[in-house]
């Protein structure tokens, strides 16, 4: 852990403690707070993140996990998609972007080949 400030009997972690904390990117933190899922405040230059709903909102994410199923990246087997992020030094937001993406590089494939053959 790097900083947190204790203010008014809370405690407040560093946005650097809560992007580790919850595996996600600086940019879904931002998200995440103006959404109201993790509640931050403003202490001079930067925010800081409440300790219990840092906590709450990462219980949360962790029921709602659902079935874990292995991935492979380029030849490469992991047993999950937060296995194959951690491993790639990625957050599993960024690792599903980049599934998200590769599907529909797929799907405009088959598209073209579809197209080429019906002319």
């Amino acid at each position: 852990m790097t900083e947190s400030v204790n203010l008014n009997g809370e405690t407040y972690y560093s946005v650097e403690d809560t992007i580790k904390i919850l595996g996600i990117s600086e940019s879904t933190l931002k998200q995440y707070r103006f959404d109201k899922k993790v509640k931050g405040i403003r202490i001079g230059d930067g925010y800081f993140y409440k300790k219990t709903s840092v906590e709450t909102y990462k219980k949360r994410k962790r029921k709602a996990g659902g079935k874990v199923s292995p991935v492979e990246i380029n030849g490469k087997h992991f047993p999950s998609r937060t296995a194959a992020a951690k491993y790639i030094g990625v957050s599993i937001n960024q690792l599903a972007h980049y599934f998200f993406v590769q599907k529909k590089i797929s799907e405009m494939e088959n598209l073209r080949i579809i197209s080429t053959r019906s002319s």
